[in-house]
């Protein structure tokens, strides 16, 4: 089907051979040639829309969560990859998993916080 869609996605990605827990990002410098990506980036690219993201900074031997927004409230656009349905069986739906352009980004149903 050539035609756009607008479906909401559960996000996190495991193929059918990972034993882990799905993954929540993917960094855009390998997920094009990685083993664990290759497959999506043909055919499993998409656009997610989001309030903001988090980015978690070790502070001693605790991570802190930081909420990362747009000051005008907009929601921010985030180049994606996944495939449909969601391969691992355990989960109804669709999955997709955001290539973090080399940084560690939480973005799934994000909500503003006052971090």
């Amino acid at each position: 089907d050539e035609h756009l869609h607008l479906d909401p996605v559960f996000w996190g990605y495991a193929p059918g051979w990972w034993d882990k827990p799905p993954l929540i990002n993917a960094r855009v410098e390998t997920a094009a040639t990685s083993h664990m990506f290759k497959p999506l980036w043909q055919h499993g690219r998409a656009i997610c829309f989001a309030d903001g993201w988090f980015e978690w900074k070790k502070e001693g031997d605790k991570k802190q969560p930081y909420f990362i927004y747009r000051a005008d409230g907009q929601a921010v656009f985030i180049a994606a990859i996944g495939s449909t349905p969601f391969e691992r069986g355990d989960e109804a739906g669709r999955s997709f998993c955001k290539p973090a352009q080399g940084l560690s980004v939480t973005v799934a149903m994000a909500v503003r916080a006052n971090l």
